[in-house]
């Protein structure tokens, strides 16, 4: 799924789709990969919204 998918579907599917284990990191891992896509969606929802 795609960043801008992500900002179609709304920041409550990011929360739920977030944690992406299947990708095989480890939990520490996966916990700042999770943050670091939730806070591009943030930077853009902020963008949006002015």
């Amino acid at each position: 799924m795609s960043r801008r998918d992500v900002m179609s579907r709304g920041s409550e599917v990011v929360v739920e789709e977030a944690p992406t284990f299947k990708m095989g990191l480890n939990p520490r891992q996966q916990i700042l990969v999770d943050w670091a896509v939730l806070q591009e969606v943030a930077v853009e929802v902020a963008a949006r919204s002015g």
